[in-house]
């Protein structure tokens, strides 16, 4: 597991502390890393992480980085995948969220965390 610098630690532990919260840092800053480990002190098992299309390989790679509780995770990558009930992350981009086989799986599985992400340009399906 990689080494966050402390601030990225006061970042995450700001998140941890509130039901619901924005970090806003600058591009590059390690808002990824932030997130996945406040969520870690949470102790939150199911994570539904909303991004834009084209990150969402990478948050899976982001969350073998980051953190160490090795939770089975799956991005979907089309409107029709059927996504695995064994899987704790699962990562949807913007676009596939709002299809109606997306929505109706999210909505029957409880979700621990939310981590929403939006790209510079906002909206980014």
């Amino acid at each position: 597991m990689a080494a966050l610098i402390p601030e990225q630690i006061q970042g995450a532990i700001f998140l941890a502390g509130r039901s619901e919260a924005l970090l806003a840092d600058e591009a590059g800053y390690g808002k990824t890393a932030q997130a996945i480990l406040a969520a870690d002190l949470t102790v939150s098992q199911t994570i539904l992480v909303l991004t834009t299309s084209s990150a969402r390989i990478n948050w899976l790679r982001e969350f073998d980085m980051w953190s160490p509780n090795n939770r089975p995770a799956f991005a979907a990558m089309t409107t029709t995948c059927e996504i695995p009930r064994k899987a704790d992350v699962v990562v949807v981009g913007w676009g596939n969220f709002l299809s109606a086989g997306i929505w109706r799986q999210l909505q029957a599985r409880r979700w621990d965390a939310l981590i929403a992400m939006l790209s510079r340009r906002g909206w980014d399906p």
